[in-house]
């Protein structure tokens, strides 16, 4: 489960373990680490290294990868940051990219 040693900082090992669980053995993932891996330092550079990679892999159109980075991008942002609510819609519009297969209905929320 989150066993796997990627990042010494434990908390950021257990996130990124915990969002990638089913696609960390896919070999695009395993070279995106190897990049990605080095740059994490402070909470900033991990807000900045996986926003780049997923918009890379959303211009690449590998969806589901987008999804999965742009999720951690946005997992440590406060709600009141402001890059909070663009980061969760493009997480948003690459899941529903990456499942186009489904019939998803969809609702308009007045807030």
């Amino acid at each position: 489960m989150f066993y796997e040693y990627i990042h010494n900082n434990p908390q950021w090992n257990l996130q990124i373990n915990r969002q990638l669980e089913e696609i960390k053995e896919n070999q695009k993932v395993k070279e995106d680490l190897k990049v990605a891996i080095p740059q994490l330092e402070k909470t900033k550079t991990w807000f900045q290294t996986w926003y780049d990679l997923g918009n890379m892999r959303e211009r690449k159109e590998d969806f589901q990868l987008a999804c999965a980075y742009f999720g951690l991008a946005q997992f440590y942002l406060s709600p009141d940051d402001q890059n909070k609510s663009a980061v969760v819609h493009k997480y948003l519009d690459n899941f529903y990219r990456s499942h186009s297969g489904i019939n998803y209905k969809s609702y308009q929320v007045p807030y």
